[in-house]
């Protein structure tokens, strides 16, 4: 599970139970498990984290450069922040189907789904966004 993204150094995510340096001039929220907190520099919406549905909760999160994303308990990843390339754009899964993590480039956004292959989308000049494909018989993990 990951617990604490940082957005360009100016945004701080953290899910329940992570302790910062309080040098940093961050410092341990207490909250509910699965809740995530986010604090900063918010030029771009980075740290305002989207409400969840009722019965829900966050499993993960992770942010890219002013960005941030989520995996929700329920298999979805959300996106916020900055969008001008479309890296808070998450595309829908196909039936059946979760996301299992989450991870932020630059502003470029990564998801590995349930069946191994991982997704990207966003700012793809130098290729980040093309994933190459597996070996038969091999998965992303």
């Amino acid at each position: 599970m990951s617990k604490l993204a940082i957005v360009r150094g100016v945004c701080a995510v953290v899910m329940a139970g992570v302790s910062l340096l309080e040098g940093a001039g961050l410092w341990a929220q207490t909250m509910t498990p699965g809740a995530v907190v986010a604090w900063g520099r918010n030029d771009d919406g980075q740290c305002n984290v989207p409400s969840l549905p009722s019965g829900l909760w966050y499993e993960s999160v992770a942010g890219g450069v002013v960005h941030s994303l989520a995996l929700r308990s329920d298999g979805a990843v959300v996106a916020w922040g900055y969008n001008g390339n479309g890296q808070c754009n998450v595309p829908s899964l196909p039936s059946g189907l979760r996301y299992e993590s989450v991870a932020g480039g630059r502003e470029h956004s990564l998801a590995l789904r349930s069946d191994g292959a991982v997704v990207a989308w966003g700012w793809n000049t130098y290729g980040q966004c093309n994933v190459p494909s597996l070996p038969s018989g091999l998965r992303y993990e």
